[in-house]
């Protein structure tokens, strides 16, 4: 019997992604989850107090991952680029520790970023560029760059972001999906680094 109420769960988890992918977390309608998961609404109160919740199902890993990388990136011992002589080397290196590093970044991310409105979740891309934003600054300043404009900082740190979430949404298959967020975080990386 616990795995019929497992299997309606994820059915309901399932269903819930697809809607709110589709119509944000305001436009998308329990009712039209529950039924396209093959439920009652009545019968989703025992696996979900509400909306909210259920969307909160869906994020909370992403969400802590996210949270974690980005608070934590720094503690991660980077490799001395001063030691290794060739520049596809440090490559290698850096796009390695990034692959290691760089949570799931599912669905999941985008329902974070484009259909939270209306949950607590909702300010979560302003928050996330203010992080990007800052820690680009920190980057800049520790390699030595003495002038640094702060809108341009914005703009690196919005569009970083919307890079990841179109790779996300354009492929699929989860390795392709981290290749190329390496790749992308790599160009950003780069480019940090040459204007120093």
């Amino acid at each position: 019997m616990q795995y019929k109420k497992d299997e309606i769960r994820l059915k309901i988890l399932l269903e819930a992604e697809k809607e709110f992918l589709e119509k944000g977390f305001d436009g998308a309608s329990l009712r039209k989850i529950v039924k396209k998961a093959g439920t009652s609404i009545g019968n989703f109160y025992n696996y979900f107090e509400n909306k909210e919740e259920l969307f909160e199902e869906l994020v909370k890993e992403e969400y802590t991952n996210l949270i974690y990388f980005l608070k934590n990136h720094n503690g991660v011992e980077a490799p001395n680029f001063n030691d290794i002589l060739k520049e596809d080397q440090w490559k290698t290196i850096l796009a390695s520790t990034l692959y290691e590093m760089i949570p799931r970044l599912s669905n999941s991310f985008v329902l974070l970023f484009e259909s939270s409105k209306g949950t607590k979740f909702e300010n979560i891309r302003q928050e996330i560029v203010k992080i990007l934003k800052e820690h680009f600054i920190e980057h800049m300043l520790d390699k030595g760059l003495k002038y640094l404009n702060i809108a341009f900082a914005d703009l690196v740190a919005e569009q970083c972001l919307n890079g990841i979430i179109y790779i996300i949404k354009k492929h699929k298959d989860v390795d392709v999906r981290k290749k190329l967020i390496v790749e992308h975080l790599m160009f950003y990386i780069i480019g940090v680094m040459s204007l120093c």
